[in-house]
């Protein structure tokens, strides 16, 4: 019965852990410029816990979204989307926003540290578009970091 105990309760460890080290350093060079002669071992460090934080962050999506709290995922929209106004979103239901197939492409997506393109990240085949930067179309090579939503593309994609 204790080894029983024993298997559960690391299991449970392991299982609760296991996105703590899932971003590694080839996914860090695909952010980063890999041809930049400059990039230390600092700065791949740093790109690495970004990356780590981006990857809980989508997790987090998945989360609201799997729950229908569009409140939450209302709170994780970008304030300047970049083709979209967040304010149209402000009074809609989760039913107006996405259908149930959208819903179920988004959390059975697998949550990926390697971004899509310069964007971004994608979940469900591009219905949700995050990034792990303040967008700002101005000066997108010296972005601030700030996790948000950037495009809703459901049923419902604003005015």
């Amino acid at each position: 019965m204790k080894k029983l105990l024993g298997i559960i309760i690391f299991s449970l460890l392991f299982n609760s852990l296991s996105y703590a080290d899932k971003c590694i350093r080839d996914d860090a060079f695909y952010t980063l410029d890999e041809t930049d002669e400059n990039i230390t071992e600092d700065l791949i460090q740093k790109e690495i816990e970004l990356l780590e934080r981006t990857y809980i962050f989508a997790l987090d999506i998945q989360k609201a979204v799997k729950e229908k709290d569009m409140d939450k995922i209302y709170s994780y929209l970008d304030e300047g989307m970049p083709y979209q106004n967040k304010s149209d979103f402000k009074d809609k239901s989760f039913d107006e926003v996405f259908t149930e197939e959208h819903r179920e492409k988004i959390i059975s997506d697998t949550v990926d540290c390697s971004r899509f393109n310069h964007l971004g990240w994608i979940l469900g085949g591009g219905i949700i578009w995050y990034n792990n930067k303040i967008w700002d179309p101005g000066n997108k090579d010296n972005r601030i970091e700030g996790m948000s939503i950037i495009a809703l593309r459901g049923l419902y994609q604003g005015e």
